[in-house]
């Protein structure tokens, strides 16, 4: 990752300082919040804040980390379903149009 934004790397005792040149962090947030505009569409941009971090953790040393990845070695695509419990007993909902669904 010969390209990206590292400016300095300090080693103080058992602390590292990494200083990127722009906070990586408020970055990502922002694209999360807001997006990316659309004539930058084409750059991957958190996939590249995503790999700059990685960067920085493997080569401090000394990190320990388990990465969960995207998608599952091998697979295109992933599925994750979930559902929600509101309420654990019926007698919380009363008569309520949870509990007229549920009847």
């Amino acid at each position: 990752m010969a390209e990206t934004s590292i400016r300095v790397a300090i080693g103080a005792g058992d602390q590292s300082i990494v200083r990127t040149g722009f906070n990586v962090f408020y970055e990502v947030g922002a694209l999360l919040r807001q997006g990316q505009a659309r004539e930058n569409a084409h750059v991957p941009a958190l996939d590249k804040h995503s790999a700059l971090l990685r960067w920085v953790l493997f080569s401090i040393g000394g990190v320990r980390l388990v990465e969960v990845l995207p998608i599952p070695p091998g697979f295109d695509f992933m599925v994750c379903l979930t559902h929600d419990v509101d309420f654990v007993a019926l007698r919380d909902h009363r008569c309520d149009h949870t509990m007229r669904g549920f009847l």
